[in-house]
């Protein structure tokens, strides 16, 4: 097998992108250490939290009430 070539942030500091993910495992988008903080900022934070109701996500989405806003 061929390894794959390290993708570059679209950010555009020229670091190793790795995925985002919140607290149930669910992936929320590309990041690097310059920008997850900034990206992270776009979403709830409760959905980081260890724990939180986002944590013990198994596939229901009704069982998370989210309120979209829009």
């Amino acid at each position: 097998m061929f390894a794959r070539p390290t993708q570059l942030c679209r950010c555009g500091s020229e670091l190793p992108r790795y995925d985002l993910t919140d607290a149930a495992g669910i992936f929320c988008c590309y990041v690097c250490d310059e920008c997850e903080d900034e990206q992270k900022k776009k979403y709830r934070p409760e959905i980081f939290e260890p724990g939180s109701r986002y944590a013990l996500y198994d596939g229901d989405e009704e069982q998370l009430e989210i309120d979209y806003e829009g």
